[in-house]
């Protein structure tokens, strides 16, 4: 069937406006200059006095300068030119050493990849042969544990969706589904095969509040997921299933989750939060936690915190409140969309990566290399949109993991623009609106933007697909769409 494209506005700009609508915070004017960015990337690289006549054209009712503009920019990290001045809390993050690692993780790495420690980079994930572009890295590799994806929640709970992967059964026949005991017995539950059922351990002591396990409070675990489902909690959501799982069975495998977990490098939500360029209208830091979207999280971090406890009271003494976001920060810090995968966790960045990964159905993962790769170098992924400019990579690098990126690319790519500020400065070139497609340097990766085919059979890479919160009337905010996103339907 023949296919249109439609680009439809998203609402993630409307709420700019101060209580007197003339005295702007700082987290509205970072919101709004970092919002622009994104719309007009050459922006990045103009005058401050053009700068500052686009915001003021955007807002004629702020009280702002030139110069107030200029110095609330450069204190926030958002237009500093010196890199040594920019403020990063990658020192801040702690890295458990090496024999915290699995010793069954290690094994099923094989004699294809290892991991070491690295000079700059912590630890590492190198390999132990040649590969060529194409082949597979690793296989079919699941989650340490496997989340229920929180924004099908209702699905799920209605028996459209799977009760564990979240797979929809919509292809399900019901018939097939009470034949093969599919279907729970006291509520509209259901899974898409036995596997899925045998795994969800967790489903009738929380949602039922069945057993004789008093560690968790099934009836508390129902006020936390409404919490964590209504402000799009998705790391608190995250932790409460990890610690049911935990807590609720004796299987070594259980117990294994929280060992791997805990071996995962961390710094404390609260440092990640402070380094963050902006509420996230325009923002970066962990753009699909929607409880980062507010200018102070921590009333909800607290919230949250204490319906945990009221759901675990046996970890009160463990699991302290500053516990609390250290485990938020941790997963947020290794988390590939969603999920937590232990191997994974320790390939370090690049915004030139060798290798990609595809996500299945059953949110299992796979890596291929994306090109040649020698015994020996190390396995880079991306933890951003390649496709981004340099300083938007860099800023989203710098706020959700802690670090600058200095990888080949935006070595040269930062040089380009600081010769460009120099012509500026010079009167060499006039105005500066933004760089010519000419002048701009076209990543390896792609030698130019892909097209709707590409997109659509290689989208995943990206994690392009964001969907509504169903029944929350809040749509998750996405750290790739910014004010438009275009969608495809048949015709």
């Amino acid at each position: 069937m023949p296919m249109r494209i439609k680009v439809l506005s998203l609402n993630d700009s409307e709420d700019l406006q101060s209580q007197d609508g003339s005295r702007p915070t700082t987290q509205m004017v970072c919101d709004d200059v970092v919002l622009l960015w994104k719309e007009e990337p050459g922006l990045e690289y103009c005058h401050m006095g053009e700068l500052f006549e686009r915001v003021s054209q955007r807002h004629p009712e702020w009280e702002l300068t030139k110069e107030g503009l200029e110095e609330l920019l450069a204190d926030q990290n958002l237009r500093v030119f010196n890199e040594e001045d920019i403020d990063v809390y990658g020192e801040e993050i702690e890295t458990p050493s090496l024999d915290s690692i699995r010793l069954d993780d290690k094994n099923a790495l094989g004699n294809q990849l290892e991991i070491k420690d690295t000079p700059h980079m912590g630890r590492g994930l190198f390999s132990l042969k040649d590969f060529n572009a194409g082949d597979l890295l690793i296989k079919d590799l699941e989650p340490i544990c496997l989340i229920p994806p929180m924004e099908k929640l209702t699905l799920m709970q209605n028996g459209k969706a799977c009760s564990l992967c979240g797979q929809s059964i919509a292809n399900i026949n019901s018939h097939f589904i009470v034949i093969n005991g599919l279907d729970c017995n006291d509520c509209q539950a259901v899974w898409c095969s036995k596997k899925c059922k045998l795994k969800d351990i967790i489903h009738a002591p929380l949602t039922h509040n069945k057993g004789k396990n008093k560690l968790v409070n099934g009836g508390n675990w129902r006020k936390f997921e409404k919490f964590c489902s209504d402000n799009v909690f998705v790391a608190a959501y995250s932790l409460g299933i990890m610690f049911s799982k935990y807590l609720l069975t004796k299987s070594k495998e259980a117990q294994t989750i929280k060992k791997k977990f805990d071996s995962l490098a961390f710094v404390s939500q609260r440092t990640r939060a402070q380094y963050s360029d902006s509420s996230n209208i325009g923002g970066t830091l962990d753009a699909s936690d929607g409880v980062n979207t507010t200018a102070d999280p921590e009333p909800k971090w607290k919230e949250g915190y204490q319906l945990f406890i009221d759901t675990f009271p046996s970890l009160k003494e463990e699991v302290d409140y500053e516990r609390f976001l250290e485990y938020i920060g941790r997963f947020n810090l290794n988390a590939i969309a969603e999920q937590l995968y232990y191997i994974p966790s320790f390939i370090n960045h690049n915004c030139e990566p060798n290798v990609r990964f595809e996500k299945d159905s059953r949110l299992h993962i796979n890596f291929y290399a994306r090109k040649d790769i020698k015994k020996g170098e190390q396995i880079f992924m991306t933890y951003c949109n390649p496709l981004h400019e340099v300083n938007l990579r860099r800023r989203e690098l710098r706020v959700n993991y802690g670090f600058l990126c200095f990888c080949d690319r935006c070595r040269k790519e930062v040089k380009t623009i600081k010769r460009t500020n120099k012509a500026v400065a010079e009167n060499k070139l006039h105005v500066v609106e933004r760089l010519p497609d000419s002048h701009r340097r076209k990543s390896s990766l792609r030698s130019k933007r892909p097209d709707l085919e590409e997109l659509m059979r290689n989208g995943k890479e990206f994690e392009l697909e964001i969907p509504d919160v169903i029944g929350s009337g809040k749509r998750r905010t996405s750290v790739r769409f910014d004010t438009t996103v275009s969608l495809a339907f048949e015709e």
